[in-house]
């Protein structure tokens, strides 16, 4: 070959190497064209962060409101303070400071009474029959705290079934001794007429209380004091305070009781056993024999009258089954 022809062959060599070149870095992208595809990919992946945090809060908010609804869907929450059960009665408690303890009271009876030589053509007369004696609804409980309790009870008249409010009251214990009592409750005055009628041993109270005693008395109106609140490291317990008076302020307002007011006061001294076996006049289920002496007074005036109620008493029980208690009523 020819020093021209070789030539020739370099030429087109070169040409064809330096067309490639030239290809090469014409398919470079430029500064421009980087920025824009840079741009792109950051526009795409904050659009997926995006995509990703609210699928996260759709996921949050779909279980916060499941775990709503599934706790909405009962009827008592199964975690935390609220609960409800039975304990000497039903009760629903969230806590120690809110407790309600709705109730129902009902006694039903058969009465045969013999009276001889009464009024009339019949020097003897037999009455039989049977009675609603009690029916009763109950809320008791507390609110807001232990210390503040409430008690609000109606009761349907075995005559004519009208429905009236028998205790409707609060208290409210400032620490572990002293606390305070308002509205309308048993006056403080015969430990018969306190202890409740469920938890009677005998068909009912005695002809002593009804007539002369604290049943005679029954519910006043009024603010009272007290000292011991029942406290088991204090055997000594005091209620005393201002009231409407008298009998008949059951239910009444301020222009219409008998009396122009009352004062009462009732002190008890436990010597030995708890309080709790106190508060009926069954000895069952007493673990520690008890003793307890009480006395109340009541002064109610109306007008120029005064009338001075009072009692002494005193319940005994042992752990044997054996229960005795006695009372002297004085009324003047």
């Amino acid at each position: 070959m020819d020093s021209a022809s070789c030539r020739y062959i370099k030429a087109a060599i070169a040409g064809v190497v330096f067309i490639g070149a030239g290809g090469a870095v014409a398919a470079e992208p430029s500064v421009e064209e980087l920025k824009a595809q840079v741009q792109e990919l950051n526009t795409k992946v904050s659009a997926l962060e995006a995509r990703q945090q609210n699928a996260s809060y759709a996921s949050a908010t779909i279980e916060s409101v499941m775990r709503d609804a599934e706790q909405r869907s009962k009827l008592l929450a199964t975690s935390g303070e609220m609960s409800a059960g039975y304990d000497e009665g039903f009760y629903i408690r969230a806590g120690d400071a809110f407790v309600l303890k709705p109730g129902v009271f009902w006694q039903f009876r058969n009465v045969t009474n013999y009276r001889k030589g009464t009024a009339g053509s019949n020097e003897d007369e037999i009455d039989n029959g049977f009675e609603n004696r009690r029916i009763r609804l109950k809320l008791n409980g507390n609110a807001f705290t232990k210390d503040f309790e409430y008690s609000f009870v109606w009761e349907a008249n075995r005559e004519g079934g009208t429905v009236i409010a028998l205790d409707a009251w609060v208290k409210y214990m400032f620490n572990d001794q002293w606390g305070m009592r308002a509205g309308q409750f048993k006056e403080p005055l015969t430990h018969e007429k306190l202890v409740s009628s469920e938890r009677q041993v005998a068909v009912d109270r005695t002809v002593v209380d009804n007539l002369m005693g604290g049943s005679l008395f029954d519910r006043v109106q009024g603010v009272t004091a007290i000292y011991g609140g029942y406290n088991k490291s204090n055997p000594l317990y005091a209620e005393f305070g201002l009231t409407d008076g008298g009998p008949k302020t059951l239910n009444t307002n301020f222009t219409k009781h008998a009396f122009d007011f009352g004062v009462v006061g009732r002190v008890e001294y436990k010597l030995m056993g708890e309080w709790k076996d106190y508060r009926d006049f069954t000895a069952k289920d007493t673990k520690a024999d008890l003793l307890v002496v009480g006395g109340g007074i009541d002064f109610s005036q109306a007008g120029d009258g005064d009338v001075i109620t009072g009692t002494v008493d005193a319940q005994w029980e042992n752990t044997g089954g054996l229960g005795v208690y006695g009372a002297i009523l004085f009324q003047n």
